[in-house]
């Protein structure tokens, strides 16, 4: 069995880190302040396009994915299905936003 990695520290506290995939510059603004609001121990890593956000999922292991459902290069709902149908273990779970009223 091999051993859980170490959770990244940040003042020798657990860091959460969360992966947010926004092109719009006022909504990244917006969800910066309200997880930082919620907790100063969460690192946001921002992407603005599907295929950023599939190379950041690749590279680092998140606690929680913020999706936007519509990105330059695609669907927010068809990306969470495509990770669906990869069973990957290691997705996170997943927040879609849209800008619909």
């Amino acid at each position: 069995m091999s051993a859980r990695p170490k959770p990244a520290l940040q003042d020798g506290l657990p860091l959460i880190r969360v992966l947010v995939a926004e092109d719009d510059r006022m909504d990244r603004q917006m969800i910066w302040r309200r997880l930082r609001s919620v907790d100063r121990q969460i690192a946001i890593t921002f992407t603005g396009t599907l295929d950023e956000t599939r190379r950041q999922l690749a590279e680092t292991r998140f606690r929680g994915l913020i999706l936007d459902n519509s990105l330059p290069d695609g669907n927010g709902v068809d990306f969470a299905r495509e990770l669906a149908r990869k069973g990957a273990r290691t997705t996170p779970p997943i927040v879609i936003l849209s800008g619909w009223p």
